[in-house]
């Protein structure tokens, strides 16, 4: 999503406004977003949940993606208790138990500045990470009983609320954080501020680092002190000559193999700091290819018709004429076909 303003009072992101499980015939239907670049700018107001990709998640899955765009909410001062969750992915993350999986949110980068004023969780990946069943469960809670994860993530841009603001998560509900990188400021005026965390309700972190410039700590210390099992160990600020190190790039790319074959591994940006190694130029350079036409603009320099699976729609043939609205391969380049034209 490109060259776009999105603004409303509702759960809104670029991609989806709310996205969540449904189940028809016992069957559950789980969402899933991946691949996903955001550079539109999303402004919100009053109560609602607002994020680069989504707005909120129910039982989902969100990986892959990265918003560069400019998210910001607004509650006005006397407007009564009023909260705005804001996240560079996603806005809210809820999981509700309606399937047995895992739900979690990885391989996400967030480029984008988020601000907030009089009430909000703000966080570079999401805003507030919500286990609805996990507060009466009973028992000892530590990181490996947590059912949603923030895994290999990274945030590089400034969070500011007068709330909570986090560089991972702004607000985290019994949810378990791991492998996460911060290298943007933090700031906050009358709320809690994390480099990784802001608040939480049991939410564990580990093998995450930050920039030892952006905050002055990972979490606050307060409540750091209320739950003693947060630091669930390996978490650590950094000066930007001990993150460019190859020893460091090496030591995300061991807990990135650790947590499971799909995760994405890190490579040296050309700042010099990691990167999530699945973000390269090649994709944000795919943007500029994308062309929004109607029936009367259509490109003639190739001989077939392919739709965006793969799938040969039509052989020695570029005319569009009759497609159906969708997005197709036509000439090298991605085209969006609109309303035809009567």
């Amino acid at each position: 999503i490109k060259d776009s303003y999105l603004c409303c009072n509702a759960d809104m992101g670029s991609i989806a406004g709310k996205a969540e499980t449904i189940t028809i015939n016992n069957n559950a239907y789980i969402p899933n977003i991946s691949y996903c670049l955001n550079y539109a700018t999303i402004e919100t107001w009053q109560s609602s949940s607002c994020g680069g990709i989504c707005g909120s998640m129910d039982d989902g899955r969100i990986s892959k993606c990265t918003n560069f765009g400019h998210i910001s909410g607004y509650i006005y001062e006397g407007d009564g208790r009023r909260s705005i969750r804001l996240g560079g992915i996603v806005g809210y993350y809820v999981i509700h138990y309606k399937t047995n999986r895992t739900c979690d949110i990885y391989d996400c980068c967030n480029m984008g500045l988020l601000e907030c004023t009089y009430g909000g969780d703000c966080g570079g990946i999401t805003g507030h990470f919500f286990d609805v069943n996990m507060p009466g469960a009973g028992g000892t809670l530590s990181f490996n009983i947590m059912k949603n994860h923030i895994y290999n993530c990274v945030n590089y841009a400034t969070i500011k609320s007068s709330c909570m603001s986090g560089g991972i998560v702004g607000h985290g509900d019994w949810c378990a954080v791991d492998g996460c990188v911060n290298y943007g400021v933090i700031q906050g005026t009358d709320g809690y501020v994390g480099a990784i965390a802001a608040g939480s309700g049991a939410c564990f972190v580990k093998n995450c680092a930050f920039l030892e410039t952006s905050c002055y700590t990972f979490f606050p210390e307060d409540v750091l002190s209320y739950y003693s099992e947060i630091d669930a160990g390996n978490n650590k600020a950094m000066t930007k000559k001990e993150m460019k190190q190859q020893s460091f790039l090496d030591e995300l790319n061991a807990n990135a193999q650790r947590l499971g074959k799909d995760y994405s591994l890190w490579k040296f940006g050309s700042d010099g700091f990691p990167t999530l190694a699945w973000i390269d130029d090649e994709i944000t350079d795919e943007i500029s290819d994308i062309l929004v036409t109607n029936k009367t603009e259509r490109i003639d320099n190739t001989k077939n018709i392919f739709n965006m699976s793969g799938q040969l729609i039509r052989a020695n043939s570029v005319d569009s004429d009759g497609l159906p609205q969708g997005i197709y391969i036509i000439g090298g380049k991605k085209v969006i076909i609109t309303k035809q034209n009567k």
